[in-house]
């Protein structure tokens, strides 16, 4: 099995069918930017997760996962930490 394996490249189609880079880039967040919003490493990561999982559900509803630039990931980790997200958490039982 010789041979080097060819990556792909990250694209999108455009309405025109055209093949165009993603903007979107592997972005490293630090737990300290996390803690400084939320405490709690597990309950930031929980946060972002609903807020991905509530913008995909959204596009969904609008037919407009396609043309997303970046990932609903790191859009919902940026939101977490511009402080656009408004959260509460059940106290512990």
């Amino acid at each position: 099995m010789g041979g080097a394996m060819k990556s792909k490249k990250d694209t999108t189609k455009s309405k025109k069918g055209a093949m165009k880079p993603k903007k979107d880039t592997l972005q490293f967040i630090s737990q300290g930017l996390m803690r400084e919003k939320i405490p709690n490493t597990y309950e930031s990561i929980v946060v972002a997760a609903r807020e991905a999982r509530r913008i995909n559900l959204n596009n969904k509803m609008l037919g407009t996962q396609e043309d997303r630039e970046t990932k609903v990931t790191t859009e919902a980790l940026e939101r977490l930490l511009d402080d656009k997200l408004h959260y509460t958490l059940k106290p512990k039982k």
